[in-house]
């Protein structure tokens, strides 16, 4: 029960901050409204398409996960409700990322307290939990904050799996690759989360795992490249 309370209690409190201090208006940031139209355009069928402008075309911009999180809520509330009328879409996408910060910190007292004790772990998350800019972005539909949850609980994952031996049945190292191939999909910067533990397993000499992580990272990430390349865009 403690080692698991601790991570509940920091992910309570960042709702409970989130929820004191969510601000239910649209930011005018461009980011923002692009992840919003990205999300309404794959609840409507058209795929990842900037389908606010006269002639539509594919999206390379950005990675498709946040937008792909963001679907539901455009599919389930209305982009344009008026007074009254109900939950805005982008008020909804809001309250998602407020639930991935909840898990983002969990995640972050999580891999704290392996590297540093229950200590370290408290007080760095107190920190991140009250930090003014964090808790900003903590209810802006950005994908900073989604993409921290996955990278932290990668960097949790792989500080365990590649300190045990063998593949097979290494639990920790895949649910760590897997974490990191999601957060390279929330935002393109998660490429360093799959280098950073193949480049530890080539300097380890251990060539067999860097073979097999490096692997099954490229066969991950390959389809969005070459979808990217197609439409236009840039391969990563």
């Amino acid at each position: 029960q403690a080692r698991w309370g601790a991570p509940l209690v920091a992910a309570l409190l960042a709702l409970l901050i989130s929820a004191w201090t969510f601000d239910a208006k649209l930011s005018i940031s461009g980011d923002n409204t692009e992840f919003v139209t990205l999300a309404r355009a794959l609840a409507n069928g058209d795929g990842l398409t900037y389908t606010n402008l006269p002639e539509p075309r594919p999206a390379t911009k950005y990675p498709f996960g946040f937008p792909l999180m963001l679907a539901p809520m455009a599919a389930l509330f209305d982009g344009w409700a008026g007074p009254g009328t109900g939950t805005p879409d982008w008020v909804a996408m809001k309250w998602l990322v407020v639930i991935t910060f909840a898990a983002g910190m969990a995640a972050l007292y999580l891999l704290a307290r392996q590297v540093a004790g229950d200590m370290a772990a408290a007080a760095t998350t107190a920190l991140a939990v009250t930090n003014p800019l964090t808790v900003s972005y903590a209810h802006q539909v950005m994908s900073e904050v989604p993409f921290l949850a996955p990278s932290l609980l990668a960097l949790w994952c792989l500080h365990r799996g590649l300190e045990q031996d063998g593949w097979r049945d290494n639990r920790w190292l895949w649910a760590g690759v897997a974490a990191a191939i999601v957060a390279y999909y929330m935002r393109s910067v998660g490429l360093v989360l799959i280098g950073a533990p193949i480049a530890l397993l080539v300097l380890r000499r251990d060539w067999q795992r860097a073979a097999l992580v490096g692997g099954v990272s490229f066969a991950a990430l390959l389809p969005w490249s070459l979808r990217n390349s197609a439409a236009g865009g840039g391969s990563v």
